[in-house]
């Protein structure tokens, strides 16, 4: 009858939230990864100028270069984990190339030294994102699939917000000094590796989809009208997507101090990433079929990286010529844009339902 098969992908034993268990434990390792990770980031711009005295124009390329590594490995990590029919073992590559990274700011001097963490750091988030992606994408039924992305984001967005209320905690106890900024550094490693670990010893690693033996050409060939139609949407929305650092300036540059700018800009950031994030995962996952996911993904996040990195730097250029409020208005102008082009442009036939 084929139930063991079945079996094997359904939950054993549903969970409160009505998801399996990998995919609260999923959560569970984005949690911790989101907390030492934000913990640093929602510091990070302040401590490269206040601190090293870097200037906005060296933000702006670090945040866009940073922007273009956290994606610039998604379609080959995407594509070896269908080649290899692996998504666990390259999600443990990525997530822990990401905490070793932290530990360069233990010791770190320099503008450069803080470069090189962040685009050595959001490589590693580049290597996990699409085989991470596809594996929650196969765990349960498909419609349960808008809810495993949910709830895995709501652990996610939950430790980016914990983590800059962590940073704000320690440097009001130690001060926003050089052995301030290291402290909150130091305690940040500790959650990165535990989510390591969680993700090495209780995340079962489930059969995959078999190995995907066509050329990469080929595999992105089989990939429909309405997947592309929302990859050039999402390409025309990442030229607004400028680094979350320059938010961060605005709201020091109008009398925030470093308490309210993690507290509520984090809070309003939080809201809209979790809903754009974990639905557009969902909505990539219902275009494209099983054998191809991790390809589809990664292809999408490689292709949005390509913009990050002059739109970055198109915000640090304009931010010292124009001024912020020229800054956020090309901005706005151009999130319209792309959300004129997924609602007025989209294949007649809109998503085809697949398997899987």
């Amino acid at each position: 009858m084929g139930t063991p098969h079945v079996a094997s992908v359904e939950p054993e034993a549903p969970q409160r939230l009505g998801v399996p268990r990998e995919v609260v434990l999923l959560g569970v390792v984005s949690f911790l990864t989101d907390v030492s990770s934000e913990a640093i980031f929602a510091v990070l711009p302040l401590f490269l100028t206040s601190v090293l005295g870097a200037s906005t124009v060296l933000l702006g390329a670090m945040e866009g270069f940073s922007d273009f590594a956290a994606s610039s490995l998604d379609m080959a990590s995407g594509y070896l984990s269908d080649r290899l029919g692996k998504r666990k073992s390259l999600a443990v590559v990525g997530y822990g190339l990401s905490s070793v990274a932290k530990l360069v700011l233990l010791v770190a001097t320099t503008a450069g030294q803080v470069f090189a963490f962040r685009v050595v750091e959001r490589l590693g988030k580049s290597i996990r994102g699409a085989p991470r992606d596809a594996l929650l994408s196969g765990l349960g039924p498909k419609e349960k699939r808008g809810t495993s992305f949910g709830v895995h984001k709501a652990f996610d967005k939950a430790g980016a917000i914990l983590g800059p209320l962590l940073a704000y905690a320690i440097l009001s106890k130690v001060g926003e000094t050089a052995e301030g900024f290291h402290t909150l550094f130091l305690a940040a490693v500790i959650p990165g590796f535990a989510s390591v670990a969680v993700l090495i010893f209780f995340v079962r690693e489930h059969p995959g989809p078999g190995r995907q033996r066509v050329p990469l050409r080929e595999a992105l060939r089989t990939l429909g009208p309405g997947y592309r139609h929302y990859l050039v949407s999402a390409g025309l929305f990442s030229l607004a997507y400028f680094s979350f650092a320059f938010l961060m300036l605005a709201a020091a540059r109008v009398g925030f101090e470093l308490k309210d700018v993690v507290v509520a800009l984090f809070l309003l950031y939080g809201v809209f990433y979790a809903i754009d994030e974990g639905q557009s995962k969902a909505y990539l996952a219902d275009l494209t079929p099983e054998a191809s996911r991790a390809t589809a993904i990664g292809t999408y996040g490689f292709v949005t990286a390509l913009v990050y990195l002059p739109a970055s730097l198109l915000a640090g250029l304009l931010w010292s010529s124009a001024g912020p409020a020229v800054t956020f208005g090309v901005g706005a102008g151009l999130a319209l844009l792309a959300l004129g082009h997924f609602l007025l442009f989209g294949p007649k036939e809109g998503p085809r339902p697949l398997a899987g």
